[in-house]
């Protein structure tokens, strides 16, 4: 998987606004679910997607990681293995730890703050696990209980 990031994937950065994308693009859907499963298992979220070629009709997919912060993780953990693209991924990392996180939370990222407080850790405990601010897990759960009604401060 690596191997075919580092020559296939793409890693797209623009510090004005703070957008991180990074996909890998391929005409073999199958490889590119095997990567998708594995990103799964590594706790990086990821789509799929597809598109016809207009001039020669042939479809064609991407995989693109999902949320900012697992993209950044996603970099973090293959960044000293890569060839081709680490200088571009250090640059990322580098730039992202020297800026303001987004206040944004990924799907996946909300269950594992839910089941983390379902272990009964605080909010400051589970702030440092996911590398977020303490209003950022305070805010989480307020909308949280607003959106489901439920009590889970």
């Amino acid at each position: 998987m690596l191997v075919f990031f580092d020559g296939e994937g793409c890693i797209c950065f623009k510090k004005r606004n703070n957008q991180l994308t990074i996909n890998i693009s391929q005409r073999d859907k199958k490889i590119l679910e095997i990567i998708k499963n594995f990103l799964l298992k590594e706790n990086i979220d990821a789509y799929l997607t597809s598109w016809t070629d207009k001039k020669n009709g042939r479809i064609y997919y991407k995989l693109q990681m999902q949320g900012f912060n697992n993209s950044i993780n996603f970099l973090k953990k293959i960044q000293n293995k890569l060839i081709i693209k680490k200088d571009k991924a250090k640059d990322v990392i580098k730039f992202r730890n020297g800026n303001i996180k987004r206040t944004w939370l990924s799907k996946l990222e909300k269950n594992k703050i839910l089941k983390l407080k379902e272990n009964g850790l605080g909010y400051h405990t589970i702030a440092n696990i996911m590398g977020r601010s303490n209003a950022a897990i305070h805010n989480f759960f307020r909308k949280e209980v607003k959106k489901y009604g439920e009590t889970l401060v």
